[in-house]
């Protein structure tokens, strides 16, 4: 009652708050505060040149450019300002990072937003980037923007490492281009990945490539090819792959048993089960494999263990059919939460949320009164992915009730504020309004991450004070929901 009564306050003078500044003067506030902060040259000057893109575009692309230039930041960095630079793409900006592609070696952002206007006159340029000593195979999906124009380039990356040439090979897949087959098929006895790609594209003559990937005296290489057997569900894999079942190399065997899986074939089933069981780095092979089961294992594997609770092997289950999205599993989830296992209750709460049952609502919500704070972030999670607005007022009144923390690693405040603002109901606001500023900058940020989002002008009043906090990532976000709530 007490509680309740604190709450009601909080609400109430929370709802009296308000703002003493015209929305002009705010919005120019707003903006002076994260120029202020951009050319500090501190560390948050790109995170507020990222809030104020959308804003003032000209000043901050400068900015952001002057960063990259000076080669600040690591590889995210320059992908996510070569990107916001992207969104603001003109004339002038384009030109100039095609002229930064002549520099020795051309930096990786002018590759990157380069690619965003592709020119045939770039390729000189890429060449001695994807050429260098070193190279990020996560940057060669970037030719694909130069379609038929890049495939020469993309045939000598073929060449080099095993890491490069899958990806390049994955590029010409893509774009359809059949005119290196033979260099696949010439490379692709010591390359796994050049026989897979060519495999899928040409199976008759990435058939023999694969099957001699089986000879291999590289124990990975002869795992991989066995999983990718399955994928490529190619009959004339089947005979082979019923043999494996019996390999010595255990993982072969595991990989084999899944397999066979895609082509209807369960006689593996039973070794998948067992697989399960197992904590060792061969049990995590499971994991794998069982995030991408084949439909036809579902039953034989997932369905058994989940039928009683087998400890490990039925928490592994659980978490595979959330991420699989069988719904067939539901009615075997919802039994497995009367278990007295944490573990097994933990991973069916977030399964059924995952799946999206609406009908395990009330079973999820008795959670929230659970004495363990781990069932306690299980049940917020899967509500918030249900959207379910009824726990809301419960929320609301566990950001009081429940302590700052468990222990050192459970921060129970900031999964709760996490589900409040997925679940997105406005009867959070007065909540979420009395929590911020009391001293918490994370809580904060997720807070004002919030109130941005629904941009309403009359949470501008809870919004405002945060400008001047004395922590500049609680100053940059507040700006920037200032900004959303008062639109360009």
């Amino acid at each position: 009652m007490i509680i309740n009564l604190i709450f009601i306050t909080a609400m109430l003078l929370s709802a009296s708050a308000h703002h003493a500044e015209e929305p002009e003067d705010l919005r120019s506030r707003a903006i002076a505060l994260l120029e202020a902060e951009m050319y500090s040259d501190g560390q948050y000057s790109a995170e507020a040149a990222f809030a104020l893109m959308a804003y003032e575009p000209e000043k901050a692309s400068k900015e952001l450019l002057k960063m990259l230039e000076q080669g600040e930041g690591g590889a995210q960095f320059m992908d996510a300002a070569a990107d916001s630079l992207a969104s603001r793409l003109d004339k002038k900006m384009a030109r100039y990072a095609h002229r930064a592609l002549n520099q020795k070696p051309p930096p990786r952002w002018a590759v990157r937003l380069a690619s965003y206007t592709p020119e045939k006159k770039d390729l000189p340029a890429l060449e001695r980037f994807f050429t260098a000593d070193y190279v990020d195979p996560g940057t060669i999906s970037l030719l694909t923007a130069y379609s038929k124009d890049a495939v020469p380039l993309l045939g000598r990356i073929l060449h080099r490492s095993a890491t490069e040439s899958c990806q390049a090979a994955l590029v010409l897949s893509f774009l359809g281009d059949t005119s290196h087959f033979g260099e696949m098929e010439l490379y692709g006895k010591e390359n796994l990945c050049l026989a897979w790609n060519l495999a899928q594209l040409d199976k008759e003559r990435g058939r023999p490539l694969m099957l001699s990937q089986l000879e291999s005296s590289d124990q990975a290489t002869r795992r991989m090819a066995v999983y990718a057997m399955g994928v490529l569900a190619d009959s004339a894999y089947l005979a082979e792959l019923r043999n494996l079942l019996s390999d010595p190399d255990s993982v072969v065997a595991l990989n084999a048993a899944f397999s066979l899986g895609f082509y209807s074939d369960t006689s593996g089933a039973a070794l998948l089960r067992e697989a399960a069981q197992d904590s060792t780095s061969y049990g995590r092979n499971t994991d794998r494999l069982f995030a991408r089961m084949p439909s036809a294992l579902v039953e034989p594997v997932f369905h058994k263990l989940l039928e009683k609770n087998q400890g490990l092997a039925t928490a592994r289950a659980a978490a595979a059919v959330a991420t699989i999205k069988d719904s067939s599993s539901i009615p075997l989830l919802k039994s497995l939460l009367a278990d007295t296992s944490v573990a097994i209750q933990r991973t069916s709460i977030e399964a059924l949320g995952a799946l999206k049952d609406r009908s395990s609502l009330d079973g999820i919500r008795s959670f929230l009164y659970s004495e363990d704070p781990v069932l306690k972030t299980s049940a917020m999670s899967a509500l918030a992915a249900l959207g379910d607005s009824s726990s809301v007022s419960v929320l609301n009144l566990m950001l009081f009730w429940e302590p700052g923390a468990y222990g050192e690693n459970i921060w129970i405040r900031v999964p709760i504020v996490d589900a409040l603002a997925k679940i997105g109901d406005t009867a959070c606001v007065p909540a979420l309004a009395v929590l911020l500023g009391k001293g918490d900058p994370y809580l904060d940020i997720r807070i004002l991450n919030f109130f941005a989002k629904k941009a309403s002008f009359e949470y501008l009043s809870y919004v405002e004070p945060r400008l001047d906090d004395i922590f500049p990532p609680v100053r940059i976000k507040a700006a920037g929901a200032v900004l959303a709530i008062l639109g360009r």
